[in-house]
């Protein structure tokens, strides 16, 4: 759906609760595509392979790469959310590390809780430790991504990237949004209506969370099931 789309269909519903909504359609633009990446996160903090992708980053000098360069309107690469793994990609000149060989992410004040080839984790940032990552030219990394931000103006027709039959998330939520804006709503209608849509998109988002969590039923562990933070 077309975010034109998901305010016609919020609009039509609203009105059945017999209330009038004057908000510009920037404000109803802004606020679709912030529930989206919302539900983006929880989905990918639920798991991260529904929505996942792998990223090759080019290291400076310093070994470092920067993931909230990617997080900026127009970007062509998606942004990072959730980060599951990193590996060597291309291991330059460096005698021993290949491509494929894992990177641990360390915390910076536990260094040692993790064997070479080791990177922290910090504001978006992937930095080498030390000279771990000498001659190291690029890493690959997994991640659950969320949309990129819309570059604005609107014009109502960007489109949801969530799973089309889950896009009703969006249309519920606008409702909702709306009912609250409403200041001439009589108040027992207000608190009825609001009671029936969280109620169906409670139902809904929790359709759409056991899928998200069933998403990856084939992969193989040797811990028992793969679940959450597990998929690494």
């Amino acid at each position: 759906m077309t975010f034109d789309q998901i305010i016609e269909a919020a609009k039509s519903r609203a009105f059945d609760f017999g209330a009038d909504f004057p908000t510009t359609s920037l404000t109803l633009y802004r606020r679709i595509e912030i529930r989206e990446s919302e539900i983006f996160g929880l989905a990918n903090r639920a798991n991260p392979d529904y929505f996942g992708k792998n990223l090759v980053g080019t290291l400076t000098a310093r070994g470092d790469f920067n993931l909230a360069t990617i997080d900026a309107a127009g970007s062509t690469v998606d942004p990072a959310s959730t980060i599951t793994k990193i590996e060597i990609e291309d291991p330059g000149t460096h005698p021993t590390f290949q491509c494929g060989d894992k990177v641990t992410i360390i915390s910076h004040t536990d260094p040692d809780a993790g064997i070479s080839p080791r990177v922290w984790l910090r504001n978006f940032v992937v930095h080498g430790y030390k000279t771990d990552l000498d001659g190291v030219v690029s890493l690959c990394v997994y991640y659950g991504y969320r949309p990129a931000p819309r570059t604005l103006p609107y014009d109502g027709t960007e489109t949801s990237e969530l799973p089309s039959v889950y896009q009703e998330l969006l249309v519920i939520d606008l409702i909702v949004w709306m009912l609250r804006q409403s200041l001439s709503m009589d108040t027992e209608k207000k608190a009825a209506a609001l009671g029936l849509l969280t109620e169906e998109e409670t139902q809904t988002m929790a359709g759409f969370m056991a899928e998200v969590g069933d998403y990856s039923g084939g992969q193989v562990s040797r811990f028992g099931s793969v679940v959450g933070g597990q998929r690494t």
